[in-house]
């Protein structure tokens, strides 16, 4: 025989908080991160490895705060700058 049994509820009205009156996640995973900066995921995952971009993790999960993400795109050169800025290796002859 099956006894039907209601859903236990919490009493502690926190915990009964709607996504809505939370806000937008603090921390992106990797796909989401990337989204978000307008780049691939690989590209976020090298970025990881190069040391360039910083990531946490909770157990496996790669997570990315989106103060970090920020943090990164506002150090990237605009495009004035990279305009102004001499070519690698422009010092040097064709050829050699």
């Amino acid at each position: 025989m099956i006894f039907w049994r209601p859903a236990r509820r919490s009493t502690d009205e926190s915990l009964s908080m709607k996504a809505s009156e939370i806000g937008p996640p603090r921390g992106l995973r990797t796909v989401d991160a990337a989204r978000y900066l307008g780049i691939s995921p690989a590209l976020v995952d090298a970025l990881v490895r190069r040391g360039a971009l910083r990531a946490h993790y909770i157990g496996r999960a790669k997570v990315f705060l989106r103060e970090d993400l920020d943090g990164f795109l506002e150090t990237r050169p605009t495009n004035q700058q990279r305009a102004a800025a001499p070519a690698e290796g422009a010092d040097k002859p064709l050829g050699l």
